[in-house]
């Protein structure tokens, strides 16, 4: 009898052991599919693969521009905004632009990023846009050539005032901490007229830049035309009309 009570326990052992290994094995499974390797974003390996091959390829259809890190620094500027209008045509998140960026660095712009991306980008963190921009206008944009940048556009010079005003918005692009406050932009802005144009507006203290631009885009108008008809009366009239 006992050893007959044996034989039955032992059964029930390796019956409890099988189910026991198959419920292991079936965990193992779960697991691996969990922890399976991350895709790479540009070869389009792993989940959401397909969705990333083709952002890849309809940004190199637009023929983004490369980056290699030399020229003038006008050029990180317009490498930046030529990328800028692909990323919002295809409706890009913050690290897809990064992504598609860094693949168009080359050279030793494509070096500089290896080894700055690790304190550009503490590990765990989220790739933004704005930190690559802040990071790359580092490298390529020194403040040596912001404050030289900033200088050509504080002044209007020859240019019309639609011109100016075009050049002086380009300051947001490297320095916008130097007229971030509202205030001081309009007052930036305004001193940068000429002086025909300016002595009319000071006087008016306008505070708004929309209102001070519209302002002396009518005050440069009456100037043309007042202009043109101080030339129209001296010039000579012909007398003598040929018949």
């Amino acid at each position: 009898m006992p050893e007959l009570l044996g034989k039955e326990q032992c059964k029930k052992t390796l019956e409890w052991m099988g189910r026991n290994q198959e419920a292991t094995a079936t965990a193992a499974t779960a697991a691996a599919v969990v922890v399976a390797p991350p895709e790479d974003p540009l070869t389009g390996n792993g989940n959401g693969g397909q969705l990333i091959h083709k952002l890849v390829k309809q940004f190199l259809e637009l023929k983004p521009p490369k980056f290699s890190g030399s020229g003038d620094p006008e050029a990180t500027t317009l490498w930046v905004k030529e990328l800028e209008k692909i990323f919002a045509l295809l409706r890009c998140i913050n690290e897809d632009k990064v992504t598609l960026a860094v693949y168009r660095l080359q050279g030793n712009a494509s070096t500089w990023w290896e080894a700055s991306r690790g304190w550009a980008f503490l590990e765990g963190t989220i790739l933004t846009w704005d930190v690559f921009v802040e990071t790359f206008n580092g490298k390529y944009f020194s403040n040596t050539a912001r404050e030289q940048k900033m200088a050509e556009c504080l002044r209007q010079n020859q240019l019309t005032l639609d011109q100016y005003e075009a050049k002086f918005a380009e300051l947001s692009r490297y320095a916008s901490r130097m007229i971030e406050d509202l205030v001081d932009r309009v007052r930036k802005f305004r001193d940068g007229f000429n002086p025909e144009i300016k002595s009319v507006l000071v006087p008016l203290n306008l505070k708004n830049y929309n209102d001070l631009y519209k302002r002396a885009q009518m005050v440069e108008q009456n100037l043309s035309e007042r202009a043109a008809a101080s030339r129209s009366r001296f010039m000579p009239s012909n007398r003598f009309d040929k018949r």
